[in-house]
């Protein structure tokens, strides 16, 4: 018997020609049998109330990097206050980079069950308390509890959650709606950087996180754009397409609970060999893009450069963010490059800049460079992003997807982050710390060209399937 292919997102037009051509060619499909077929596959329409989920995304995006970065710029104040090393600081403001990753596994598997739009608001709700209860504290424990567990696990369960809906809403427009939605981040590091410094020098560090956490708090307004459309990607029962967390063990299974939960946690998506090749390139990336957002303004300030002439880096990297992110969708729309020519040059270009960047002093010539860093990387980033959204998964697994790339991004910032904080504790200077993040994107460029030659060989005819 043929099959609607229900895995695969389809247009109106394009669903109405492959159910005329699977009706018109199958002799056991009856007319009893078509109401319910169409009601298991999805008519996929693109946009529509999608533009408000890519609004969502993009606010969270604002509010989140657009703290983080504030995060990086209230670090030396903060170590003042407290009397402790930059070192501690700072690992507690990476750590809160990587919790995020490190949870979206479990606020993904949770937001498939009870929904998006629940997981969302609550984790607007707790990354608010974070940065509320930070501002009160008067220890270096207390701060890390409040940034890290409490803000951190509600920043986990936003972006990934908040991006993964835009799957069911968009195909053929998924990079412009990336790329919208991608925007955020950027915008958010241009406004907060300026703004954190001035809010610091008026109010000192714990009056600015008391009004970042005001705007955190919006992040449950965002949460609330967040709507699924009424049609979902189903199999057709009594088929082998019938997966996913609510199919049943087949008959004979000894271990049913150890299946049900690999189901619902999509341990299977681990064994892809694609997955595997696109998470460590985000493993990769997210160590250097960790590192920047809390170590920029520091390694301007140790360089000479006073604390609004630093705070002004950030602006430099949001707006070569924001460049390269319509440069890259530039790139991916008018096909001018392949995916991996376009991640390729551009990570060249990252881990040049990030090499150079503990050694230029001149604030034009840093200014310059930190364009070049937020370029650079974020073509990689936008990218990745594609290429991840065309892994071998229905839509409806997206989330899940996401949710153990970014696990794993986070488990590699985690690493990265601390063991760059330590290596600018024992040598006293940014040289070691912006030489492993240039390492982490030229380790990028292997695994592209590793991903580019196994595309090449599964495409050659001794290699094709």
């Amino acid at each position: 018997m043929h099959s609607l292919t229900a895995n695969k997102p389809m247009t109106m037009k394009r669903f109405e020609r492959e159910l005329f051509v699977r009706v018109a060619s199958s002799q056991t499909l009856s007319s009893n049998h078509l109401p319910d077929v169409m009601a298991q596959t999805q008519m996929y329409r693109e946009g529509g109330w999608g533009w408000f989920v890519v609004l969502s995304a993009f606010l969270a995006e604002v509010i989140i990097y657009g703290s983080l970065k504030g995060l990086g710029v209230l670090i030396i104040a903060m170590k003042d206050d407290f009397q402790t090393d930059l070192w501690v600081i700072g690992s507690i403001d990476s750590l809160h980079f990587a919790v995020q990753f490190v949870l979206t596994p479990v606020a993904s598997s949770v937001a498939r069950k009870v929904g998006s739009r629940v997981v969302i608001i609550f984790g607007g709700l707790l990354y608010g308390i974070g940065l509320l209860i930070s501002m009160t504290t008067s220890n270096v424990g207390g701060l890390a509890i409040s940034i890290i567990l409490i803000s951190g696990s509600g920043s986990a369960c936003i972006l990934s959650p908040t991006r993964a809906e835009l799957a069911f809403y968009f195909h053929e427009r998924f990079a412009l709606a990336s790329f919208v939605a991608l925007c955020g981040a950027p915008v958010g590091m241009i406004l907060y950087g300026p703004a954190t410094q001035v809010l610091l020098e008026t109010y000192g560090w714990r009056g600015t996180m008391l009004l970042m956490s005001d705007v955190g708090f919006h992040l449950i307004l965002a949460g609330m754009l967040v709507r699924r459309p009424k049609g979902v990607y189903a199999a057709i029962p009594g088929t082998s397409e019938e997966t996913g967390p609510d199919a049943r063990p087949s008959e004979g299974t000894d271990n049913r609970f150890g299946q049900w939960l690999a189901t619902s946690l999509g341990l299977d998506i681990l064994i892809n060999c694609r997955f595997i090749l696109l998470a460590c390139l985000r493993m990769l990336y997210n160590v250097s893009y960790g590192g920047v957002m809390v170590y920029l303004v520091p390694n301007g300030q140790a360089l000479g450069l006073g604390t609004s002439q630093a705070s002004f880096l950030t602006t430099a990297f949001g707006a070569g963010s924001l460049a390269g992110l319509s440069i890259g969708t530039l790139m991916l729309h008018t096909k001018a490059l392949s995916l991996h020519v376009t991640a390729a040059i551009a990570g060249c270009v990252t881990a040049m800049s990030l090499a150079q960047a503990a050694f230029i002093q001149l604030f034009v010539l840093q200014m310059v460079n930190s364009f070049a860093i937020g370029f650079g990387l974020h073509i990689v980033v936008e990218v990745v992003s594609v290429m991840e959204r065309f892994l071998p998964f229905p839509d409806e697994r997206y989330v899940i997807v996401l949710g153990w790339m970014s696990f794993l991004s986070g488990v590699s910032t985690s690493i990265g982050d601390v063991t760059s904080g330590w290596l600018h504790h024992v040598t006293g200077s940014f040289h070691g710390t912006f030489f492993l993040y240039s390492s982490a994107m030229l380790a990028c460029m292997l695994l592209l060209l590793v991903d580019y030659l196994r595309l090449r060989m599964a495409r050659s005819p001794n290699g094709s399937r």
